[in-house]
């Protein structure tokens, strides 16, 4: 199945919304986030949405990770925002849910965002 997603810039956050499998074959269409500077006036913060993730792999929590770390090293925080059941196993699994602010509904998320 094919992977969408959408990077939107927003003044409290960059907001990367992923759909369906996130794995290994879809692994380099996200290495230009990784790449890519933060331009003058984006924000330090990144929210991921996984609301429309139906399967993640070991290539996507890498990605998360090295993420984390890119935006850690600028001031910045990752957060991953409304994962299904089935991803926050794997996320847990993983170690992942002790390392990422996680949230489940918009006005949490809005309120996080703003004690940062």
């Amino acid at each position: 199945m094919k992977l969408s997603w959408n990077v939107e810039n927003k003044a409290e956050a960059t907001y990367l919304k992923v759909c369906k499998d996130w794995d290994l074959h879809k692994a380099n269409e996200f290495s230009y986030i990784l790449n890519k500077d933060p331009y003058p006036g984006q924000s330090i913060h990144f929210v991921v949405d996984l609301s429309d993730v139906d399967y993640i792999d070991s290539m996507a929590l890498g990605f998360l990770i090295s993420l984390k770390n890119k935006y850690k090293t600028e001031g910045g925080q990752v957060m991953l925002f409304s994962p299904s059941v089935t991803i926050q196993k794997i996320l847990k699994q993983s170690g992942l849910l002790q390392i990422f602010p996680v949230y489940y509904s918009k006005e949490d998320l809005d309120l996080g965002l703003k004690t940062l």
